[in-house]
């Protein structure tokens, strides 16, 4: 028979030891007029809060609220945020996630140098005549960039097979059908070619080198097998 119980009440989690036959008439018949009010006679609703770190049964609650998914393990969320999502009928985590709209943030004084720096950049051409300050001794790409045909590549300058540049590429998911796949790298190659886009690439000094499906694929294996082994023969490790 349990003679004494904890209280644990208000934010700062003050702890208080009470006796649990001065309160028990009063509880059961709290419980009693609860009882009806439940669909089915069914438990009352869980939900984790601040308090439940004290409490015994604090494990035991947290497994079935992760079993369950529920909304109450997002400890940022308030009740009255529950219940809207609750009465939209959103009863998990993941039903939650998956209306999420992140906020749109106020431009600030950063991101408008930021965008400035973007602007500036894209302005950025080699100069039409040497002036005679830089000498460009080598283009580290597979082959000499249009930008600056003058300068020979790395190869060219009796490294074989250098190949070291920046690249960017579209990966979709695995299961995603060839139509689709098609259809995207056909809707990104009309925009690649576009005069525009050429432009703003040859503005920063860089150029347009598209690539079939397949032959992207063969290409991120063996960028993945040129650098893993470069890796490993290196002895490179993360800090």
């Amino acid at each position: 028979r349990v003679e004494t119980g904890m209280l644990v009440y208000g934010d700062n989690l003050r702890r208080r030891t009470v006796r649990v036959s001065d309160h028990a008439s009063h509880l059961n018949r709290v419980f009693r007029e609860i009882r009806p009010l439940l669909p089915g006679g069914q438990d009352s609703q869980l939900v984790l809060n601040a308090h439940c770190s004290v409490c015994d049964f604090w494990s035991k609650c947290r497994g079935v609220a992760i079993e369950r998914d529920d909304l109450s393990l997002l400890s940022g969320m308030t009740s009255k945020d529950r219940s809207k999502a609750l009465a939209k009928g959103i009863l998990t985590i993941s039903q939650l996630s998956y209306g999420y709209r992140p906020r749109r943030r106020n431009r600030t004084k950063l991101d408008a140098e930021r965008a400035a720096r973007s602007s500036n950049a894209a302005k950025i051409r080699p100069p039409a005549r040497p002036d005679n300050k830089l000498k460009a001794l080598a283009i580290t790409s597979a082959r000499r960039s249009s930008v600056l045909p003058d300068v020979p590549t790395v190869a060219e300058g009796g490294i074989r097979d250098y190949d070291v540049s920046a690249w960017n590429g579209l990966i979709a998911p695995v299961r995603t059908s060839d139509q689709v796949i098609a259809k995207i790298h056909g809707d990104v190659t009309k925009i690649a070619q576009s005069k525009e886009f050429v432009d703003l690439l040859q503005g920063q000094a860089l150029e347009v080198d598209l690539l079939r499906p397949a032959e992207f694929r063969a290409f991120l294996a063996a960028e993945l097998g040129k650098w893993s082994k470069l890796v490993k023969d290196s002895g490179a490790r993360l800090d």
